[in-house]
C-alpha cells in the first residue's frame, strides 16, 4: 500500500476540467493550416488554405468584438486562387453574428469554434439558438487526449442553420489549456463560399491545425 501511495504520488496529474475563455483580447491573432476535400457541382475538389482569425478590437455596448477573418493562400486543385477576406462581430463565446456580407457570414460561421460559458469537464454539454440569424450549436467535451504530446479537451458539436438548404455541419475541436483550437475536424454540408463570385459546397471534409 506504501508502495503504491508513493508512486502515484510521483504519478503526471492529468487536468479534466478547461476553464477556458474565448481568446478575445485586442490584437489576439490566431492561424491554422486547413485541408479541405469537396464537392461543387457534383465534382471533386482539393483545396488548401491558412484560416486567419484577428481581434481588431474590445466589446461594443452590446458586447459584441470585431474581428478580421480570412481565408489566405488559397489554393484549389493546387492553383492558386484570389484570397478571401471579411470583417465580423461574434459574441464571447465567438458565435459571429454579423459580417460585411452575408456571405461571409454564413462562410466563417462554419469555421469558427463556439465555446461554452462554464468549464468544460468530460460530458459537459452547451447549446446555444440565435432566432435572428436561424443558427443553432450543440456542443459537447468527450474527455482529454493528447495532440502532439499537450493535454487536450476533445470536443464534438453541431452547427445547423435552418433556412432552406441551410449549412448543416458536424465537427470535432481540440482545445487547450490556453483557450486555443489546436486541431479541428470538420464535416459540413451546403457550405456557402464567397469565391467565385459565391457558390454552395455540397460536401466538404476540413482539417485544421493550429500554426505556430
Amino acid at each position: 500500500m506504501l508502495i503504491a501511495a508513493v508512486l502515484s504520488l510521483g504519478a503526471p496529474l492529468v487536468q479534466t476540467d478547461w476553464a477556458v475563455k474565448a481568446p478575445l483580447a485586442t490584437g489576439q491573432k490566431q492561424v491554422w493550416a486547413v485541408t479541405a476535400d469537396s464537392t461543387v457541382a457534383g465534382g471533386a475538389h482539393a483545396a488548401t488554405f491558412d484560416l486567419v482569425e484577428e481581434v481588431n478590437g474590445g466589446a461594443d455596448a452590446k458586447g459584441l468584438v470585431p474581428v478580421k477573418l480570412g481565408l489566405d493562400n488559397l489554393t484549389v486543385d493546387e492553383s492558386s486562387q484570389p484570397e478571401a477576406e471579411g470583417t465580423g462581430h461574434v459574441t464571447s463565446q465567438i458565435v459571429l453574428i454579423s459580417a460585411d456580407s452575408d456571405g461571409s457570414r454564413q462562410m466563417f460561421l462554419a469555421l469558427l469554434f463556439v465555446y461554452p460559458t462554464d468549464p468544460m469537464t468530460a460530458g459537459s454539454e452547451w447549446k446555444s439558438e440565435y432566432p435572428t440569424t436561424k443558427v443553432s450549436y450543440d456542443f459537447k467535451a468527450t474527455g482529454v487526449e493528447k495532440v502532439k504530446d499537450e493535454d487536450t479537451m476533445k470536443v464534438t458539436g453541431t452547427i445547423k442553420d435552418s433556412t432552406p438548404d441551410g449549412l448543416d455541419e458536424t465537427g470535432t475541436w481540440w482545445v487547450n489549456h490556453a483557450g486555443k483550437v489546436v486541431k479541428f475536424k470538420l464535416v459540413a454540408h451546403n457550405w456557402t463560399v464567397t469565391m467565385g463570385n459565391g457558390m454552395v459546397v455540397e460536401t466538404t471534409t476540413m482539417n485544421g491545425t493550429l500554426k505556430p
